[in-house]
């Protein structure tokens, strides 16, 4: 029995979902955004690839068995099929990991995209880095024994930066 070539495009497309998923789930951070293979994502990568599996090998079986059927059909039925897991491989991935394509510097990782509005630069007023940090300490020790945050005599000590 032949493999009809939707059928192999079907498994194709699967074992790239598959391969994808585990590369950036292990080594990007990235989520499943299907909440049945999320749960077996979460017993393990075995799991996960063992029920991806047997999930895309019982559908492409039967659409198999059809065919020799039905064969007008299940080629319909094929290409919607190719056409559906690509548009909810993309739309899953973009939905649970928006930043996952998207470069990201080291303080991007650091600190989230609303809080960029509150980092001031160190040149601020003709000042170096150094002077920045001292002054910025100095603000803080004043708030802080004029008992704006209820600690008083807290002593803040800078090492050299």
């Amino acid at each position: 029995m032949k493999l009809a070539k939707e059928s192999a495009f079907i498994a194709v497309i699967g074992l790239a979902d598959l391969v994808t998923t585990v590369v950036w789930v292990e080594y990007h951070g990235a989520a499943e955004a299907n909440p049945i293979f999320s749960h077996y994502l979460d017993k393990g990568i075995f799991w996960f690839a063992l029920m991806k599996l047997v999930m895309l090998a019982a559908p492409l079986v039967v659409l198999e068995w059809a065919r020799h059927r039905r064969p007008r059909f299940t080629l319909c039925a094929s290409r919607f099929a190719i056409g559906a897991y690509c548009c909810l491989y993309v739309a899953g991935l973009l939905h649970v990991n928006p930043n996952l394509l998207r470069p990201q510097s080291a303080d991007a990782a650091i600190y989230p995209k609303a809080s960029y509005s509150r980092i001031r630069p160190f040149h601020r007023h003709g000042q170096n880095r150094s002077e920045y940090v001292q002054a910025g300490l100095k603000k803080l020790q004043e708030r802080l024994t004029h008992g704006r945050s209820g600690t008083r005599g807290t002593q803040i000590v800078a090492s050299s930066l």
